[in-house]
């Protein structure tokens, strides 16, 4: 189970690495969030193996609590705005 969830964090940082360099060789409105919905989750899958892995909490926590916060803003901003 812990390789399909590095695989996964891999797979979606890979998506937010491409969209990033899509947009920054294209002439396509650059907007950041479609990067950031896909390297949030990456960041906390990543987190929550180091924390399984060290046992450490405190920054993991609070990467986790800044990922969710960055996802859920830029949901909003694909979506309201």
């Amino acid at each position: 189970m812990n390789k399909t969830w590095r695989w996964l964090g891999h797979i979606l940082f890979g998506a937010a690495v491409l969209i990033f360099l899509f947009m920054l060789f294209t002439d396509l409105p650059f907007r950041t969030e479609w990067g950031w919905i896909f390297l949030a989750p990456s960041v906390v899958i990543t987190r929550v193996g180091d924390m399984c892995e060290t046992g450490k909490k405190v920054e993991p926590l609070i990467t986790i609590t800044l990922c969710i916060l960055i996802f859920s803003l830029s949901l909003y901003g694909l979506l309201f705005i």
